[in-house]
């Protein structure tokens, strides 16, 4: 069936509905436009809510920061103070590694009173015990200890009052000039 308007063309409907259309139209952009700019106040909410955070761990982490760059300083004078003493231990000799390694070698019945640098690579030990064999025994591993190559026994002294042995010493260090 075929329909006729007979109608004036102001009161006519429009073929196509242009109000509707424009309506629709207008409420999808809407809804985009606010899509979009609500997802980017979520956006920019989530970021503040992160820097936020990372500033709030700063300031938590900032005495820690401090306190390490205070000790890195620290570390640094130290470095400064080693390389110091490594230039100086370079150039002489270590008592201490000396006085270990007789500590190691000696029996324990040996007690030294004295260690004196005499000349180049000599030392004067000056020490007492309770026996002479002790003494033999002592100057028997100094022998055959490669670190010292010469050894010799100054002096061997009985002391009446308090029963000990007093005992001098001379050993040449091996390959070190004191």
């Amino acid at each position: 069936m075929v329909t006729i308007n007979l109608l004036p063309l102001a009161n006519r409907q429009a073929k196509y509905p242009v109000n509707q259309l424009l309506l629709f139209s207008t409420v999808l952009l809407l809804t985009i436009f606010s899509t979009i700019y609500s997802y980017s106040i979520y956006q920019v909410w989530t970021i503040e809510k992160q820097l936020q955070d990372i500033h709030n761990q700063y300031q938590l982490l900032q005495p820690t920061q401090l306190l390490m760059i205070r000790m890195i300083d620290q570390q640094q004078v130290l470095a400064k103070k080693n390389n110091i003493l490594t230039t100086v231990t370079k150039e002489r000799p270590s008592w201490y590694a000396i006085i270990k390694h007789l500590a190691t070698v000696i029996p324990p019945e040996i007690c030294f009173t004295e260690l004196i640098k005499s000349d180049k690579a000599t030392i004067k030990i000056k020490g007492w015990t309770t026996t002479h064999p002790t003494i033999g025994e002592c100057i028997q591993i100094l022998e055959q200890d490669p670190f010292f190559p010469e050894v010799s026994l100054k002096s061997i002294e009985n002391d009446t009052t308090s029963q000990i042995i007093k005992f001098e010493i001379m050993i040449k260090s091996k390959g070190l000039s004191l």
